[in-house]
């Protein structure tokens, strides 16, 4: 007899009434999805959509640029996301800029996950003791409590989420290539199994990479799924060598080298992540404290969702200063860490418990751990959330079969079912809602303001929105409320937008605005306060602002820049130079403006754009031998596709054929937002 740890799962076969109601059920959650999300569909292009979807997708159908920089033009990540770039292109082309077919294409990738996350965990829990007799219920379950949970609305209706998403999709769908492939091994199937594991395991996992950076996380989630589902089994076919070394090359070759080629990498580059943290307001170690209390954090909204801990607006979330600073940090880390020991502990027992928990953890290993990224985004939880859902579902089959059995026969079903119908329903109502929510700008930005207060990318949107409905002395008094915030972020921020809102409704500023930014000087930098710069600073480059001249931002910005410990290469510094040189020189003082653009580009992390900007300038005082110097290494650098930065370098040397011309052509429009990591998160 073996015992109940020791167990061999079976492998029924598809039941002749599972299709009959199978089928009904699944199209009445895609309905219901469809339904739930219907009121979002119409809502606007947020944030982050601007800069890295409407922006270069409005010039490249404008014939400003090419449909191949759109592709290959993205920098959000490392690799450049080019497969969610080039389904962003195929809405764009055929359908323009209008937002519900972008958003609904997004809803159709998240219903598309929800049919994996069924056929993946189907799959699983036939292998696992405590669920292989109600595989196709829990699977089920699981797939639509992910489906239709509120905390996925910002994902989904956030078009720029769809990274995360076809990220998700593409792991899901070489996680199920695994499973099918590893089961395929122990079959004694070599041909099925080597094709599976080594072609289209590795092919998802590219894709998912080219998606989003997410997609390099596929092996240590085969890791996880090896670990909890799948065990040497003597009567089966292990001993046919074939298959058993079929099976080590692909865990060694896919999982445990790529593994140690990561951990090698970072301990021979610290700085590849270490350098990061000088543009944050928090240190590698408060990082790794406060992620414990956002891990914990998101496990309690996937549990119990609560409208107060929704949304994008997380900026406000305490920074963990020490264990007991605050004291839920030490808390947090106890319960992961006894979590963590618990699911090894019961990890032949409960499989589900241990392989969902580890999925959580893993699954966060990027976001969530030394890169320095900002603390809190509800998205990061988009994939990972599977893995609290099976951790739970593990918890509940292995502990409610006993009490079950103490029941009455005709009470030992309807109990359960009625409570998954419920709970069902709950969360499709509060999506619908939520979805609503997101109907509008307004709405989110009315519901950030009042749920997060002290989050100054809430308060920044509300005044925009004022702004746009002319209310701008309700903004003036939002911007004054920031300048008290006790971070220095948004105290910088708030300056920048104050000084440029004054000088747009009444072309002057006080006095005492003007000592508010000078007290800036030895402040951190961030896009908030990189973004009103610029805003400034473009207002200043159009029209006159009694009481702050163009001279004189120019020396604010030059003397913030100076005065940072930030790495010169970093956004926040290299961006308010180059709008110092653009102020000096519209300003007629060129050499201050070659100085501050030649400490952009000597960081060798500058746009394009600011070595056309600075061969310019060169041109302008007569320097013709620095700019056919620096003109092979700007060249360099353009990349084939970039159309606009080729244009305005060709209008330069164009505009200066002529060696006796001297007047500065600005050709610094041709920057946009940078794509980066530091404000709503993609």
């Amino acid at each position: 007899m073996r015992s109940r740890s020791q167990a061999i799962p079976p492998s029924p076969r598809l039941a002749r009434g599972d299709c009959f109601y199978g089928l009904p059920i699944a199209a009445l959650l895609i309905a219901l999805a469809f339904l739930v999300y219907l009121p979002g569909l119409g809502g606007p292009f947020l944030f982050d959509d601007t800069p890295n979807i409407v922006s270069p997708l409005r010039a490249w159908l404008d014939g400003r640029s090419s449909g191949i920089e759109f592709v290959f033009g993205n920098q959000s990540g490392v690799l450049g996301r080019v497969v969610s770039m080039l389904s962003f292109a195929a809405n764009g082309a055929t359908t323009g800029l209008v937002t519900w077919p972008f958003k609904l294409t997004n809803l159709i990738i998240h219903v598309a996950c929800g049919g994996l996350i069924y056929l993946l965990l189907k799959r699983l829990f036939r292998r696992d003791v405590g669920l292989n007799t109600i595989t196709r219920v829990a699977a089920g379950l699981i797939a639509a409590v992910w489906l239709l949970h509120p905390l996925q609305v910002s994902t989904v209706l956030y078009v720029v989420q769809r990274m995360a998403q076809l990220s998700a999709l593409f792991t899901l769908l070489a996680l199920l290539a695994f499973v099918s492939g590893r089961e395929a091994l122990d079959a004694g199937r070599v041909r099925a199994g080597c094709w599976q594991l080594f072609a289209l395991v590795l092919l998802a996992t590219l894709l998912a990479m080219g998606s989003k950076e997410n997609g390099a996380l596929v092996p240590l989630l085969c890791a996880v799924i090896e670990l909890a589902w799948f065990r040497p089994r003597r009567h089966l076919v292990q001993s046919v060598h074939s298959a058993n070394l079929a099976r080590r090359l692909f865990l060694c070759g896919f999982i445990v080298s790529p593994l140690i080629v990561a951990v090698l990498f970072l301990l021979a580059q610290p700085d590849f992540f270490l350098h990061g943290y000088d543009g944050r307001t928090f240190t590698l170690g408060e990082r790794l404290l406060s992620e414990s209390r956002a891990l914990i954090d998101y496990v309690g909204i996937l549990l119990l969702p609560r409208g107060a801990a929704l949304g994008l607006y997380t900026d406000d979330f305490p920074v963990s200063q020490g264990l007991l600073t605050p004291p839920s940090t030490l808390w947090a880390i106890v319960v992961l860490g006894a979590w963590m020991v618990v699911s090894i502990k019961l990890r032949r027992r409960v499989p589900a418990f241990f392989g969902g928990t580890w999925l959580f953890f893993c699954a966060h290993a990027l976001e969530s751990t030394i890169f320095p990224l900002e603390i809190y985004f509800e998205h990061r939880n988009y994939l990972p959330s599977i893995g609290v859902f099976v951790a739970l579902a593990g918890l509940l089959g292995w502990a409610l079969p006993p009490l079950r059995a103490r029941l009455p026969a005709r009470s030992r079903t309807w109990p359960f079912a009625t409570a998954a119908v419920l709970g069902v329903g709950l969360l499709a109502t509060a999506t619908a809602v939520r979805s609503q929510v997101w109907s509008t700008w307004v709405g989110i930005a009315e519901q950030g303001v009042q749920q997060h207060p002290l989050s100054r990318r809430a308060l920044l949107d509300k005044i925009s929105i004022l702004l746009a409905i002319d209310q701008p002395e309700e903004a003036r008094k939002l911007l004054q409320k920031m300048l008290h915030f006790p971070e220095p972020a948004a105290q910088t921020a708030a300056a920048f937008n104050l000084a440029w809102l004054d000088c747009r409704e009444r072309h002057a500023i006080a006095p005492e605005e003007l000592a508010n930014l000078k007290q800036l000087i030895g402040h951190k930098m961030e896009l908030a306060a990189v973004f009103g710069s610029e805003k400034l600073g473009n207002l200043l480059l159009q029209e006159d602002c009694a009481g702050l001249s163009r001279h004189e931002l120019a020396m604010i910005l030059r003397d913030m820049t100076a005065a940072t410990d930030q790495p010169p290469g970093d956004i926040p510094v290299w961006r308010p130079r180059f709008m110092a040189a653009r102020l000096f020189a519209e300003d007629h003082s060129l050499r201050l403006a070659i100085e501050q653009a030649a400490l952009a580009w000597m960081t060798g992390r500058a746009d394009p754009a600011v070595g056309v900007y600075l061969i310019n300038l060169y041109y302008a005082v007569g320097d013709r031998t620095s700019a056919e110097i620096l003109l092979p290494q700007v060249r360099a650098i353009i990349s084939p596709w970039d159309k606009r930065n080729q244009e305005q370098l060709a209008k330069v040397l164009g505009y200066y054929a002529d060696p006796e011309t001297t007047s500065v052509v600005d050709p610094s429009q041709s920057i946009d937002p940078p794509a980066d990591d530091t404000g709503h998160e993609r």
